[in-house]
Order: structure tokens, then sequence, then C-alpha cells
């Protein structure tokens, strides 16, 4: 169970990742490009395919996107409860909420599997996983060169009660 909920914790944090490094280099639409470009490549789509798979991907990432968003609301919420030393029953309430989120973002690239095998052979859907994997570990791996260039900036600055306020 422990090693399941740390899976679930390094995908969402993965996503997060890949989806906020362009905030971090002010460029998130730059970002979606070079996936697309990533995806389109890797898959070998033609034009043909292209047409027929880009919209049932495009429907998974928003649902993806609407079910990280609720994953990082449970977080927070658990972690001020924890902060405030919530009472059990409440932290017990919080953590299923957030199990639960977790679970609801992991099951969606199983709930479009089909629908993918509809317009893909199955070689292509499987790398189509494998390459969002990919792109995902690449986008760390550039965070991470960024990092390093910039040493004495630490990537998770505290904030102030009015900055931290300004950003929830």
């Amino acid at each position: 169970m422990k090693r399941m909920i740390s899976m679930a914790m390094a995908a969402v944090a993965a996503l997060c990742l890949s989806w906020n490094a362009g905030a971090f280099h002010g460029n998130p639409d730059k970002i979606k490009a070079e996936k697309i470009a990533f995806i389109t490549a890797e898959l070998e789509l033609t034009p043909a395919e292209a047409e027929k798979f880009w919209p049932v991907y495009n429907k998974m990432a928003g649902e993806q996107k609407d079910a990280l968003t609720a994953s990082i609301k449970a977080f927070k919420n658990l972690s001020n409860a924890l902060k405030t030393d919530a009472d059990d029953a409440s932290i017990k309430t919080l953590t299923k909420l957030y199990l639960d989120a977790n679970k609801t973002f992991q099951e969606l690239e199983g709930k479009y599997l089909e629908d993918f095998l509809k317009v893909l052979p199955a070689k292509k859907v499987a790398k189509l996983f494998l390459s969002e994997e990919k792109f995902r570990r690449e986008q760390i791996h550039r965070l991470g060169k960024n990092k390093n260039k910039d040493k004495d900036r630490p990537m998770f600055e505290e904030r102030g009660p009015r900055e931290q306020k300004d950003r929830d």
C-alpha cells in the first residue's frame, strides 16, 4: 500500500512538473507545443491518425488537468488539517479524499485506453503511454539542469504570508 501511495505521489508530482514546467520558464505554451511535437514524433502519427488521435488525447488531458487540480486541492486541505492539528475524524476523511483524488487521476489513462485503440494500433497506443513518461522525465531533467545553473536561488523559496495568500 505504501508503495502504491508513493507511486501515486511520484506520478502526480511528475505530471505537475511537466504541466508547470512552463511556469518556471515563463512559457507554458512552449511546453505544450514541445509535448505535441514529441508525442507526434514518438508515435510516428500519420496525418489521418493525428486527426483522430488528438481530439481523444485532448479530452483525456483536460480530464487529467481537472483531476490533478482536485488532487492538489485535497493535498492542500490535508496538509492544512495536519498543520492546524485537526481531529482524527477530519484527518481520516481528508486522507480518503486525497487518495480518492489520486486514484481518479491514475485511472484516467485506463479509461481512455479503448478510445485510443479505436483510432490507433495497439503498438502506437503503448508508445503513447511510454512517450508521455519519457517526456515527463525529460522535463524533470531539464528543470534539474536549470536549478543547477542558479545554485544560489532555491527552487522552492519560503514565502511570506502575503505572497503565499496571493499564490493560493
